[in-house]
């Protein structure tokens, strides 16, 4: 079972999906684990958010920051925005030694599974036109690319694709 502000959902899995959920728990992001998050972000990013960056989302209302967690090791983050019947995907990282293990899908699946109840009709994020694992996750999610965004990141001078979901 995965947990959320005291929700509960079971989400259609495979076998090893569900025992991945009997040992991990998907949770709001709490000021105390900005440390392990930390971590995570700048063994992932070029360019990682800062803690300021975080607590901004921490506190912002439209914002939902996710962490995914065995025992009291955060294993991965999400942060996204719920804007009326969208989410914007805006951070997703797993650590690198837990990589590979379904972490960021399991992530992904239940934020799907959260906006679906919520009324969101779809998601979307922008994505390094060079970070093919990360492309490679979303597509297999379910996102398509719908758009590039020339120099979105602009002190490497990379495009971003614009990457859709509908729910």
């Amino acid at each position: 079972m995965v947990f959320f502000y005291g929700h509960q959902t079971e989400m259609m899995l495979s076998r090893e999906k569900k025992h991945l959920l009997n040992r991990v728990v998907i949770e709001p992001m709490q000021p105390g684990d900005l440390d392990q998050v930390l971590s995570i972000e700048k063994t992932s990013y070029r360019r990682p958010w800062t803690r300021a960056g975080f607590k901004t989302e921490l506190d912002r209302s439209c914002a939902v920051c996710l962490v995914v967690c065995e025992a009291d090791q955060v294993l991965g983050y999400l942060i996204f925005w719920e804007i009326r019947t969208e989410i914007h995907i805006l951070n997703l990282a797993v650590s690198p030694d837990k990589r590979r293990q379904g972490l960021g899908r399991l992530l992904l699946e239940y934020m799907f599974d959260w906006g679906r109840e919520r009324g969101v009709k779809r998601v979307f994020l922008e994505v390094r036109v060079m970070n093919h694992a990360a492309r490679k996750l979303y597509e297999q999610s379910g996102f398509v690319v719908t758009g590039r965004r020339k120099n979105y990141y602009e002190e490497e001078k990379e495009d971003a694709l614009l990457m859709t979901r509908s729910l």
